[in-house]
């Protein structure tokens, strides 16, 4: 197991693996272009409302948070992916992801934590956007919300190897303590937003869907 982990933390610290990364990066940003162009005369006007709500409440919640225990970003958040998740579960993945992506971008712009571009891309549009992938699981919601955050969490988890790795404490694994450091907040986030969504996602949801077709 050692000698995964070893290998694991080689694999990823490797010039090699930043320039296959920036490809992959480049190949999503652009699919996500065309995914936006191709949907942009789609979107109604209730549609674009409803994702600018969603993007402000998202912000709003975000910035009520317990972040002092992780110096190099990540925070537990009053439940401010749900907002995301709403907008993925009632339009689908595809659109989840573009919004997931947006409010990536978004908190880039009010509390950036950068060190290397690739670093930027999977922290913060592609760490979010995976939360989007929710919407892929109309039929359990409650798994979509575990799939979403556990992406983002992957994200996370590689930049926090590939740029992160000098600040594990001596006598640590990289990999270790890479983990232990963002699960200790994206477990709580994957908790309360289950809870949160069971407790109002689902009426939203309801609601929502029962004034569209009064409309």
């Amino acid at each position: 197991m050692q000698n995964f982990f070893e290998w694991f933390n080689n694999f990823f610290t490797n010039p090699t693996t930043h320039t296959i990364i920036l490809i992959v990066m480049i190949i999503f940003s652009a699919l996500f272009l065309g995914l936006i162009l191709r949907r942009r005369e789609k979107m109604e006007t209730q549609q674009i409302a409803e994702i600018g709500l969603a993007l402000a409440l998202a912000t709003i919640l975000s910035e009520v948070k317990i972040s002092g225990f992780w110096a190099q970003g990540g925070s537990v958040t009053a439940a401010s992916m749900i907002p995301i998740m709403l907008i993925a579960f009632r339009y689908g993945g595809k659109t989840g992801l573009m919004v997931g992506v947006i409010h990536g971008l978004i908190q880039l712009i009010i509390g950036p934590y950068v060190v290397h571009p690739i670093q930027l891309l999977l922290d913060y549009p592609v760490a979010f956007g995976m939360v989007g992938l929710c919407g892929f699981f109309q039929k359990n919601k409650v798994l979509g919300i575990t799939v979403g955050l556990l992406g983002r969490f992957l994200m996370h988890f590689i930049s926090g190897i590939i740029y992160f790795a000098q600040y594990t404490p001596e006598g640590w694994n990289p990999v270790y303590y890479t983990f232990i450091y963002n699960i200790s907040y994206i477990l709580p986030e994957i908790i309360i937003s289950i809870v949160v969504f069971k407790l109002a996602g689902e009426r939203i949801i309801e609601i929502l869907q029962t004034e569209s077709v009064r409309k």
